[in-house]
């Protein structure tokens, strides 16, 4: 589990994040003639247990730099509508499930340095990991705000300025 007593928000800081992987069955495409058509996923990828050990740095959250990341993101900041399933519990990077008080490391403006992709406990190949982002679900690596569980992230650093 994350020791959380030494980090403050507002500093970079280097982290390790595992997580599995979700894998879309299926997505509709649009075919030549307009309408649309399901398009699966290889069986063997829906099939796999697929983890993904990834390294990125990040500046701790608050409730401020929430408030500017959001607006970056979608040109205004509405906290209702933004943060109905968390609470701050610090101002350094903290944050509480609304219903179930599990707690969460937030990053504003995370970015990843590397990821590495297993499958069955085997580091996937090249093909493999095109699969694997073509077919998981959720959007590309993290947006300007992430959370993470503090038992599935480990934080290696602080980056200096």
């Amino acid at each position: 589990m994350l020791n959380i007593s030494n980090l403050k928000a507002g500093r970079i800081y280097s982290f390790r994040h595992q997580g599995d992987v979700e894998i879309k069955k299926f997505e509709l495409v649009e075919q030549p003639d307009g309408k649309k058509a399901r398009e699966y996923a290889p069986e063997w990828l829906t099939m796999a247990s697929i983890t993904r050990l990834a390294s990125f740095k990040g500046n701790l959250a608050c409730p401020e730099s929430y408030a500017r990341a959001m607006v970056r993101e979608n040109g205004e900041y509405t906290p209702t509508e933004r943060e109905p399933w968390f609470t701050w519990q610090s101002r350094n990077g903290i944050v509480s499930h609304k219903t179930n008080g599990k707690q969460y490391l937030a990053l504003v403006n995370p970015d990843v340095i590397k990821s590495t992709y297993f499958v069955n406990g085997v580091e996937a190949t090249s093909e493999q990991v095109a699969l694997i982002k073509r077919w998981k679900k959720g959007k590309g690596e993290f947006g300007n705000f992430a959370v993470f569980s503090l038992e599935s992230v480990e934080c290696t650093g602080e980056v200096p300025a």
